[in-house]
């Protein structure tokens, strides 16, 4: 499933791996627009310097977060020959002060270590970390043996009230005895590094360290702890002596380069460590290579309107990285003088409004030159955008009032904040959290909450919510759209019908990515919609149900004797064999009826007849016997079984009991079918979700076949419980049709609707695309097969409310159809059973077809994740602070075969070459393949004509936030001309007033980074 480079990519490869290679510069940037591949060009250059390396290549990737790290790490290594391989090259540990004992990575032509910034130290701006037990206790094991004398008083100093430590420091010293009895190499190593720097920190010699161990003990505990995991990790990062570093999205850890020490820690035994590992991880060391990534490493502008980026002593964010990169290099100092003087010249140039001048020319060509030694840039050509401008519904005096009850309840010196907190985060007073100060020590009795305990218990609706943003994007993504259970294909089979086909009629397809400012606003937005939408899909609430109690009916509970539940998610082999496609596009579901019934009737070897001398075989009884006579169903049997035991609440034995009598009741020897038999498996084979589940996957995994239990147990521990949710067994009455009312009763028949929806939906379309994403992603199956499965269960946690403020009665809101990429400040204790998910899970679930379809976020998620696999469509809640926030939002979702791209190949792409049994993705992949350009290689999966990602602004027009969104389109287009310049906020506010800069001059008049093109 690995991908291969393209040719832009190829080229920056090669350029980078020459430059690495010869020695020149030890440092270079890759700043390839977002979305463009700079992990697939990292794989690359690590493949290459591991071809050239003799003996093994030891590389740090570091960055900002796990959930990048967890998303990039194999992707870096697919060049290996397979998951195995993978896995020996990869370190199980992501702290370098749990890495000693952890089994390390094998492999013996490279080996990838993780690391993040928030993980590699402790104290100086972040403050002083406890870390975690595990990183304690190891230290721990390693100060007994470097000290040689018991330590038990330090030990339960570094415990920190923590259970069971003695036995953590007990096993990790009995692991370090084993293998400095083996003589492992690594081991001693790491124990000779970590006692050197251990009394290069604490500046004693061997003989006394344990004296001044154990007056630490004096100290807090947190000191100890910070001064033993900076030894521990310092020790290790030298220890393993890296080939290569690569900074990923390195801007956001600017501090590290600069040579000053603002960044680390006044304490002597703490800020040694911590600049060498600094020195580390930067490449300080002479035979170190570092590789930085970011499509934003620098900046023009900052927040607000009019407000410029400017360095106190007058050198720009972009001359600080040159100066960096060429820090090292044999001519370093030359070329930095020439690269300032030529920028010089052109800011002369500029001012003169000379923009196709020779001189320009020149200036731009030479500095093209010298920057390639250390930096490169790749760019998309120019796309068509769709910037959506919502015009947020007109104040109303509801958001008047609740800004007013928000402003006078606020003390003078907090008051400032009133404003911005409440243009961005919907019912402030309810919302905000004991995390904001501000809302912490105000009083707010008095106030009218925007929704009380009692309304959400009764399942009642504001008319209009006071907040104009949040009435903006339930206008544009309206609740009938969100609630779909998995949003629409961008390549139908038949036309959608019902809620589906209602949706065509939205301002937004697809999904929704909202960034704003504040950390309370993705919670506030999540739990509200969340309530909106689940609220219209129930209807009016039971006499007697509270919002709690709702929540909790259930309609595919797991019970041994359950054939409703056993027909929808049993994988049956035989139907999934059927395929609907066989005779053609189908266009139309009796189409898709026809194929399948005839090839029913060829493999069935049995009669149809009006009727039959038995009894009707019911539908559980129907599959079983279908697998039985083509003898499956000995495997299929066990697989049902193991999957339904797995969630505890059924025994093997009585879920296999249950199947027993079910079994003797399925006659495979049968000589005729009656026509409803047939005519109920030509169904069954269209519309059960277990059915085309296996049948997509068989279309894309070459080993679905041989992967029962793992289908098996996706189908019962993923889509089940998906599908198990009251809102979606009430919003699907009516046979899928939509024909369900607000205030309709509890729908009787749920799996009838369900298999209704499965076809009018086109869930088998959906699922085909999405295994199609999946089988290009550069995972395994097993992987992808997993994070699917969590997607399906993932939990978006509560979103806290308190009626007015502080102290008042809490409401603790579902997030599902809406979540926060991060479990918002309020969230800090939710309810039993209901921790919300990670980020990365919340990530997986976005980037699946169904829910969550909006996740919110701040700058958090910014940067380094992936998020357009069914998104094309960015919210900014709140402005960007800059032209350069604006392109890392827009990047998240305009990325290699996203949304934007399958909807444009879907409406172009002609499917009359399609094979007999594949996928209509794998036809319209080949097709694509015609459009593609052979310079570049970057049409049509990055860029294509009609390609379009959607920009949402819910700001009300003619409010400043509207403006500074105007001005950031613009800023975006000439940022890029000033460059270099000594201080660029005067330059670019005079080419943003001449009309005669044009978004196509400034692209002519920048400088052009593209890598050579590679030799023939």
């Amino acid at each position: 499933m690995s991908r291969k480079p393209k040719a832009f990519q190829k080229q920056t490869i090669s350029h980078v791996s020459a430059i690495l290679n010869e020695g020149s510069a030890r440092r270079f940037l890759v700043a390839d627009e977002a979305g463009l591949g700079k992990t697939m060009v990292a794989r690359g250059v690590i493949q290459n310097l591991a071809d050239l390396k003799r003996g093994r290549l030891t590389v740090f990737y570091v960055c900002s977060s796990q959930p990048i790290a967890s998303q990039n790490a194999d992707s870096l290594l697919s060049f290996l020959d397979n998951d195995k391989e993978i896995a020996k090259a990869r370190a199980k540990a992501d702290r370098p002060s749990l890495l000693p004992l952890s089994e390390l990575p094998s492999h013996r032509e490279v080996r990838l270590f993780t690391l993040t910034p928030m993980t590699m130290y402790s104290g100086g701006r972040r403050g002083l970390q406890r870390g975690h037990a595990l990183e304690r206790a190891l230290a721990c094991a390693f100060l007994h043996n470097v000290v040689g004398k018991p330590l038990q008083r330090v030990q339960n100093h570094l415990s920190m009230g923590v259970g069971g430590f003695g036995d953590m420091v007990r096993r990790y010293r009995a692991d370090l005895a084993a293998k400095v009895a083996e003589s492992d190499v690594d081991t001693k190593r790491f124990l000779k590094a970590f006692r050197l720097e251990l009394m290069m920190a604490l500046k004693v010699s061997r003989g006394r360290l344990w004296e001044v161990l154990e007056s630490l003990r004096q100290e807090r505990p947190v000191v100890m702890a910070s001064i033993v995991r900076n030894v521990m990790a310092a020790a290790v990062l030298r220890a393993l002596k890296p080939d290569l570093v690569i900074f990923d999205e390195f801007q956001r850890f600017r501090e590290l380069m600069a040579r000053g020490d603002g960044d680390l820690s006044k304490d002597l035994r703490m800020h040694g460590s911590q600049r060498r590992i600094i020195d580390v991880v930067l490449a300080r060391d002479e035979s170190v290579k570092l590789l930085m990534l970011s499509a934003t490493p620098y900046e023009a502008l900052t927040a607000g309107v009019g407000a410029r980026h400017r360095h106190e002593d007058g050198d720009s964010d972009f001359f600080r990285i040159v100066d960096f990169l060429f820090e090292h290099h044999n001519q370093g100092a030359s070329h930095r003088r020439k690269i300032r003087e030529q920028f010089s010249l052109m800011e002369a140039e500029l001012r003169k409004s000379a923009y196709r001048s020779a001189e320009l020319a020149q200036a731009r060509d030479e500095l093209r030159r010298m920057l390639l030694k250390v930096m490169c840039r790749t760019e998309r050509p120019p796309q068509q955008r769709h910037d959506l401008q919502i015009e947020a519904p007109a104040l109303l005096p509801a958001d008047l009032k609740a800004f007013g009850e928000l402003a006078t309840s606020m003390d003078n010196g907090v008051q400032s904040w009133a404003v911005p907190l409440w243009a961005s985060v919907p019912a402030p007073i309810q919302t905000l959290g004991s995390k904001y100060k501000c809302w912490n020590n105000t009083s707010f009795k008095g106030t009218q909450p925007i929704i009380k305990r009692k309304q959400v218990d009764e399942g009642v609706i504001p008319r209009n919510w006071p907040h104009p943003k949040l009435r903006g994007m339930l206008d544009a993504l309206p609740p009938k759209t969100l609630a779909l259970p998995w949003i629409r294909p961008s390549l139908e089979w038949w036309r959608s019908r019902g809620p589906w086909a209602a949706a065509n009629t939205s301002k937004l397809d697809g999904k929704l990515l909202v960034f704003s400012r504040f950390a309370a606003t993705p919670g506030a937005v999540s739990g509200l919609v969340s309530y909106e939408v689940e609220t219209r899909m129930l209807g009016s609430r039971p006499t007697g149900k509270t919002y709690e109690s709702v929540g909790k009916a259930s309609h595919f509970k797991v019970k041994a004797d359950a054939p409703a539940l056993f027909t929808l998610f049993f994988a049956s082999s035989f139907l999934a064999s059927l395929d609907p496609l066989a005779s053609g596009f189908p266009r139309t579901v009796s189409a898709a009826k026809n194929a399948l019934c005839r090839q029913l009737r060829a493999r069935i070897n049995a009669e149809v007849v009006n009727k039959v001398k038995r009894p009707l075989m019911k539908p559980h009884v129907l599959l079983i016997a279908l697998e039985k006579r083509q003898q499956t169903w000995p495997a299929a049997r066990d697989a049902w079984v193991k999957a339904l035991a797995a969630g505890g609440s059924v025994s093997k034995a009585a879920a296999l009991s249950a199947v027993r009598d079910w079994e003797n009741k399925a006659k495979s020897d049968f000589t005729a079918l009656s026509q409803s038999e047939f005519d109920l498996l030509v169904d069954l084979a269209l519309d059960l979700p277990g059915v085309v589940v296996e049948r997509a996957l068989r279309r894309h995994w070459p080993g679905a076949r041989d992967q029962r239990e793992t289908i098996q147990m996706l189908l019962v521990n993923g889509f089940r419980r998906y599908f198990d949710k009251p809102w979606f067994a009430s919003s699907l009455a009516g046979n899928g049709s939509g024909a369900a009312t607000e205030g309709s009763k509890r729908p009787k028949d749920y799996p009838s609707d369900l298999r209704a929806a499965v076809v009018a939906g086109n869930l088998e379309s959906v699922l085909d695309e999405h295994f199609w994403t999946m089988s290009n992603s550069g995972k395994s199956w097993d992987e992808g097969i997993e994070e699917l499965t969590d997607a399906l269960n993932v939990s978006g946690g509560r979103s806290r409310l308190r009626e007015r403020g502080k102290g008042t009665l809490r409401i603790d809101l579902r997030c599902h159809v809406a979540m926060p990429l991060h479990p918002a400040k309020s969230d800090a204790d939710s309810l039993p059973g209901e921790r919300p998910a990670r980020p990365d899970q919340v990530r997986h679930a976005f980037n699946s077809p169904f829910w969550p379809h909006v996740v919110s976020t701040t700058s958090v998620g910014q940067e380094g994740l992936d998020f357009h696999t069914w998104c094309r469509s960015v919210c900014h809640w709140d402005p960007a602070r800059g032209p350069v926030e604006l392109e890392q939002r827009e990047g998240r979702v305009a990325r290699f075969s996203g949304l934007s791209i399958r909807l444009a190949l879907a409406q172009q792409a002609t499917l009359d070459q399609r094979e007999k049994g594949e996928s209509p993705w794998k036809a319209v992949a080949r097709w694509a393949t015609s459009l593609e350009d052979s310079h570049t290689q970057m049409t049509p999966w990055w860029c294509v004509d009609q390609a379009t990602t959607v920009q949402c602004n819910f700001a009300p027009a003619g409010s400043r936030e509207h403006q500074q969104g105007a001005m950031l389109e613009r800023a975006r287009a000439l940022y890029r001309m000033v460059l270099g310049a000594t201080n660029p906020g005067p330059l670019l506010e005079e080419l943003e007033a001449d009309d005669n800069v044009t978004p196509d001059l400034a692209a002519t008049a920048a400088i052009n980074l593209r890598p050579p093109p590679l030799s023939s």
